[in-house]
């Protein structure tokens, strides 16, 4: 087995963070979200249970929690970029593939997804590959 990748940030208070990266993802990619309790956000491009890419917090404490696993499917593989968040704890971001279309090797043109607070995962769109584009 491959060790970890770390992908490291600094938590709200200022303290360095870092985030080990194993069957909760690999290959993390943009930057690192944070709350105000000081809790860190981010995604990975590959891994998880499914090696399709994870939506992962770091707490303040140090502990890692996988919020979300992509499958694939109709949410999509491959996040390539962190996560944006909302007043309400939401996060946001795209996925490279899946949803409909066939932008990507018959495999999506990607779409637009929401982790709600309480760990729900939805599709807001799926991208086409038309008019309103594809692969973001």
């Amino acid at each position: 087995m491959a060790p970890p990748i770390a992908a490291a940030g600094t938590t709200a208070n200022g303290q360095a963070a870092a985030l080990s990266l194993k069957c909760d993802g690999t290959q993390p990619y943009g930057t690192l979200t944070s709350d105000k309790p000081g809790n860190l956000y981010g995604t990975t491009f590959k891994g998880g249970s499914t090696n399709f890419g994870t939506v992962l917090k770091l707490a303040a404490d140090g502990t890692e929690t996988v919020l979300h696993t992509f499958t694939g499917g109709s949410d999509g593989p491959f996040p390539k970029a962190g996560v944006i968040i909302d007043k309400a704890g939401n996060l946001f971001r795209t996925t490279l593939g899946s949803g409909v279309g066939n932008c990507i090797n018959g495999n999506g043109c990607g779409t637009v997804f929401e982790i709600a607070a309480e760990g729900t995962e939805t599709v807001l769109h799926a991208f086409t590959g038309g008019k309103d584009g594809a692969t973001p």
